[in-house]
């Protein structure tokens, strides 16, 4: 317990040098990986699946204001964590967007496994939970946050439950700005299996999709792209 730490360094000449390594927090579960987030005005938010007594893991943010100088400690995003002694390897997924800190995460409690969504309206000081986002998708995992039109989407990998031998898909939900979630939609085919999907807003009301996926010739990078409505 406790034997992994997170640190953030920073560079002021585009990548040229940087500066000494800051420990933001121990206690960090480390095969998940960190997510980090800014704001406009010198906010940096920095999240990751805490390790507390007892094997419960906790996804966690700590925030700072003044271009990651210092930082806050970290505050839990849910009340209810994780218990498990084991390695989970999977992140969070943030965003900062029009004055609200989004985040998304997996989780199995419960022997449940599920994708959580919160917000935070105060920098992270604390967090408003919306539930799980998967609804009727099975094993949902992998979450990445995109800014669409001031809006968070959340594109995540997952199995359609009503077709026990389809595929792993990519799916999208959206957030509107009155935090309500749209039911998820599939954006691949039911084919082939989608791995770490990632969502990207493109020109002209474009909408860009990229996942990996397995086929007999190896590993493949594949692109869907959308349109916007008018």
């Amino acid at each position: 317990f406790g034997s992994e730490s997170i640190y953030l360094t920073r560079s002021l000449d585009n990548g040229k040098t940087f500066e000494k390594n800051f420990r933001i927090s121990g206690s960090v579960c480390h095969c998940c990986r960190p997510a980090i987030a800014f704001g406009k005005s010198g906010q940096v938010f920095l999240s990751w699946r805490h390790e507390f007594p007892g094997n419960i893991r906790k996804v966690v943010v700590a925030s700072s204001q003044n271009n990651g100088l210092t930082w806050s400690k970290p505050i839990p995003v849910a009340d209810r964590g994780w218990k498990i002694d084991g390695c989970i390897n999977s992140g969070p997924a943030m965003a900062y967007i029009n004055g609200k800190l989004y985040i998304a995460w997996f989780t199995g409690a419960e022997s449940k496994s599920a994708l959580k969504f919160a917000w935070s309206g105060d920098d992270g000081a604390s967090f408003h939970p919306l539930g799980k986002i998967q609804k009727n998708v099975s094993e949902p995992n992998y979450p990445h946050i995109e800014n669409i039109n001031g809006e968070p989407w959340v594109i995540f990998q997952g199995a359609n439950a009503k077709n026990k031998k389809g595929a792993v898909q990519a799916w999208i939900v959206k957030i509107t700005t009155e935090n309500k979630l749209s039911l998820p939609q599939a954006i691949s085919n039911d084919e082939l299996d989608v791995a770490y999907p990632h969502l990207y807003r493109g020109d002209n009301g474009h909408v860009i999709a990229l996942w990996t996926t397995l086929t007999n010739q190896g590993p493949k990078i594949m692109m869907s792209r959308g349109r916007l409505k008018s």
